[in-house]
């Protein structure tokens, strides 16, 4: 989500705004480096920085997660980490299966977290299936991020 704050002049027309300044009792110039603005949920939402934060970005590492057996018919992969970057820190993270293979939809064992594995299970002897993931990060104010797609690839050896 972006939330934002326009200011026009007298003609409409939008000004960006690249300072503010308030006075305090004493009539002493006091430079604002940040405004918050609470939304009607009560969740704060950063309006003006112009230091600025960086822009929220979800990376994930490796692309490829793999994993096999023999004859069990459940695999798990390797692990998957993602990290956030930019944005308000603490962060939250979310991975959902884009797309996948096989009859039964593999799992990601902690969806929840930064890192985690994936598990297939009902894979039938010699068969090789594959899901596609994302991971959804999102910061303190509620702002998102996805990461680019990975791979996780399920073998049954047998």
């Amino acid at each position: 989500m972006t939330v934002g704050l326009i200011i026009r002049d007298g003609t409409n027309t939008p000004r960006a705004i690249s300072e503010l300044i308030i006075r305090d009792g004493t009539n002493t110039a006091r430079t604002i480096t940040e405004l918050w603005i609470r939304d009607t949920n009560n969740v704060p939402r950063l309006v003006f920085n112009p230091g600025g934060s960086a822009t929220l970005s979800c990376a994930v590492s490796p692309s490829i997660v793999s994993g096999s057996t023999v004859g069990t018919g459940t695999v798990t992969t390797d692990a998957a980490t993602a990290v956030g970057s930019g944005g308000t820190a603490p962060y939250t993270y979310a991975w959902s299966l884009v797309t996948h293979s096989a009859v039964t939809p593999p799992t990601a064992d902690t969806a929840s977290a930064a890192s985690t594995t994936f598990t297939q299970t009902g894979i039938a002897p010699s068969t090789v299936e594959d899901a596609t993931w994302i991971c959804t990060v999102t910061d303190a104010l509620s702002n998102t991020a996805d990461s680019d797609p990975i791979t996780s690839i399920f073998v049954d050896l047998s």
